[in-house]
């Protein structure tokens, strides 16, 4: 006589079925973050292109070309910038101490500042837009995270030329010691990525000059 097996019940095979499906899915979102790649976050070492900014500085700021009197641009001990600049150029960070932007850019001025530092080329700062007093200017740039000489330019009774007067700031300059504007880059940006590429084309462009100036 032949012995018959009782049937597995179907809810039971369903059952199995969703069991296997449920491990499944479960090992393989544990090995999503067992085996996720890591990737290591570094500064941006891509380049900005000024070009448009400097198309729209152009219409009422500096240009690359124009010449800077030094001789009016003075320390806190008289000096003026013009007897201290030799054969090599000079990065001037024109700053004000009632714009908010210089404040915010200060990661980007102090890695630009160190950066140029590393191949001779000496980092000023200016003033040539402020309505505020020498003594406070220098109080500003002296509580600065970064220390070197600042030259402001006496309002007197000949004030810096228009173009100067109305630039952008922050913005940094390259020149020689006739005053002449080498290479220009206005502004800076609330977002701290594209302030490193800023920062990053001002070094290159910076030692394409000095490589061309030294050789």
């Amino acid at each position: 006589m032949a012995i018959s097996r009782p049937a597995t019940p179907a809810f039971n095979r369903v059952g199995f079925v969703i069991l296997c499906c449920a491990v499944f899915a479960v090992s393989m979102f544990v090995a999503s973050f067992l085996f996720r790649p890591i990737v290591v976050v570094e500064r941006s070492t891509n380049g900005f292109d000024f070009r448009n900014v400097l198309k729209a500085e152009s219409e009422s700021g500096p240009r690359i070309g124009d010449r800077i009197d030094l001789t009016q641009l003075k320390g806190q001990d008289g000096r003026s910038l013009g007897s201290m600049i030799g054969e090599r150029p000079v990065l001037i960070a024109a700053v004000d101490p009632q714009c908010k932007m210089c404040k915010i850019a200060a990661d980007q001025i102090i890695y630009v500042s160190n950066a140029v530092a590393e191949v001779g080329v000496p980092y000023y700062f200016a003033s040539f837009t402020s309505s505020v007093s020498a003594p406070e200017f220098f109080a500003f740039t002296d509580s600065a995270p970064i220390h070197v000489p600042s030259f402001f330019w006496p309002v007197g009774t000949q004030g810096p030329p228009e173009r100067l007067f109305r630039m952008t700031v922050p913005s940094h300059m390259l020149i020689d010691r006739s005053g002449t504007i080498i290479r220009l880059w206005p502004g800076s940006s609330n977002e701290k990525t594209v302030r490193d590429r800023m920062a990053n084309q001002i070094i290159a462009d910076t030692r394409v000059v000095l490589s061309s100036v030294t050789h």
